[in-house]
């Protein structure tokens, strides 16, 4: 189903995610990290449900912008540069985060 292009974007990226040496980081520093970056990170699909209506509704409403992203978008988009749009990169981290234990 997936592309040989995707097939090797995701191939690197769980090497560089298996590759990545945080041993040397404190789980407290990591902890605080995930809270800051992504509220429900132990709780969302790859991408936040709740954080995407909230962006939308803030865009219609407020007429203002948001983020919405996850930290596994934030890592797709970084390494990927096929990700064009945002329902794109939700799709490839809802894959991603299927793959890849946290």
């Amino acid at each position: 189903l997936l592309s040989p292009q995707l097939r090797n974007e995701y191939q690197e990226l769980s090497i560089v995610v298996s590759n990545t040496n945080h041993q040397h980081l404190s789980q407290n520093f990591l902890n605080t990290l995930i809270v800051a970056e992504d509220k429900r990170y132990l709780s969302h699909p790859g991408f936040d449900p709740i954080a995407v209506v909230r962006a939308f509704l803030s865009l219609v409403v407020k007429q203002k912008l948001q983020g919405a992203s996850t930290i596994e978008q934030q890592l797709v988009r970084t390494i990927t540069s096929a990700v064009s749009n945002k329902f794109s990169c939700i799709l490839r981290c809802v894959d991603f985060d299927s793959r890849e234990s946290r």
